[in-house]
């Protein structure tokens, strides 16, 4: 796949996601390859259940208080979107 706008391919944003995970990743209970991460930030048309769940328990962690139902809007509520 070319570089483009929906793609993580050039985007220092995900090399950044991509360190943490496989630095952090263990400790704070995000198991997921770099591949299947790829795919799911380049699906743009849905936003794929497990996805979800890595910035649920990632928010968690941070010890905010987070729905299934407003992940979302807690990700712009402490900044993140």
């Amino acid at each position: 796949m070319a570089a483009s706008e929906e793609s993580c391919d050039g985007n220092p944003d995900f090399a950044v996601i991509c360190s943490f995970i496989s630095k952090f990743g263990d400790d704070c209970g995000v198991n997921v390859t770099i591949p299947c991460l790829q795919q799911m930030l380049e699906d743009t048309k849905n936003v794929h259940e497990d996805l979800a769940e890595i910035h649920i328990h990632l928010l968690r962690r941070g010890r905010k208080r987070v729905t299934k139902e407003r992940w979302e809007k807690s990700l712009i509520k402490v900044g993140f979107i």
